[in-house]
């Protein structure tokens, strides 16, 4: 073997063994080295992979944690990839100085600007009340019926906003919303009544009128009168009765709500 030949071998075996050095047994400094000598990167854990477990690494080496026992593999790639390394010295310097209190924090966070987003439709804005105030009805009149309004509350909200936010009650709501011409069950109905109660109420009255009543006491009233009149088109007087009471119990309080409905209602006619 010529002096060449055992150099290029005593040099393979060398990068051999500082390729298979196990980061958790030998100094940093070696580690370093070896990846300058060989410039071998880690093939056991994926820049991508390694990344996505930068942040548990680093929350466990600032708490004093033994991360090369617990993080081998990340340990490993980091002492070998220049660029996951830089990642996350960074990560860990924002750690150290957060950890020490010393993160600067703004007075005030400047609010969103979401003027870009288009104005939410009257269906959309009426929703979540809609269903508080049915939910209340349903916990009087049929509690069975809870879990149906939570089944069938989706399909509602869609085939009323495809009709244009109107639910003409001159048919059976199932049948006015295309569910099909079987008896409407009082999840149904609760639901129905409580969504076009709300929608007649906004569109008689503006949101001047509505704050008017509402610090005169007079909205309960209101509220209440209206629906027991969409109630009993589709539901019995006792049951229309009821209806009209928990409605306007629960919806009297929404004072905020109802401005915003009908100041939508508006802009949408």
């Amino acid at each position: 073997m010529t002096d060449h030949e055992k150099n290029d071998f005593g040099w393979q075996r060398l990068k051999n063994r500082l390729i298979g050095l196990n980061p958790t047994t030998v100094p940093d400094e070696l580690l370093h080295l070896a990846r300058a000598v060989t410039g071998v990167h880690d093939q056991t854990v994926t820049c991508e992979e390694c990344r996505a477990q930068l942040l548990f690494y680093v929350d466990a080496e600032v708490g004093g944690l033994a991360v090369g026992q617990l993080y081998p593999q990340v340990k490993r790639h980091l002492d070998l990839c220049a660029d996951c390394g830089a990642e996350y010295l960074e990560m860990l310097e924002l750690a150290l100085v957060e950890d020490a209190g010393e993160l600067p924090v703004p007075e005030a966070l400047p609010a969103p600007d979401l003027s870009f987003l288009p104005p939410l439709s009257f269906v959309e804005l009426a929703r979540e009340m809609v269903i508080r105030v049915t939910e209340k009805v349903l916990e009087i009149l049929a509690p069975d019926m809870l879990e149906e309004l939570t089944i069938i509350g989706d399909t509602f909200f869609a085939r009323v906003e495809e009709l244009g936010g109107r639910l003409s009650l001159r048919q059976p709501p199932s049948v006015a919303l295309g569910l099909g011409a079987e008896e409407a069950s009082m999840a149904l109905l609760s639901l129905a009544a409580s969504y076009e109660t709300t929608r007649r109420i906004a569109e008689t009255f503006s949101a001047q009128e509505i704050q008017a009543q509402a610090d005169q006491r007079y909205l309960v009233y209101v509220l209440a009168q209206m629906a027991e009149e969409v109630a009993q088109e589709m539901m019995s007087r006792r049951e229309a009765r009821v209806f009209a009471q928990i409605y306007a119990q629960r919806a009297q309080d929404e004072v905020s709500t109802w401005l915003s409905l009908a100041e939508g209602l508006r802009r949408d006619g």
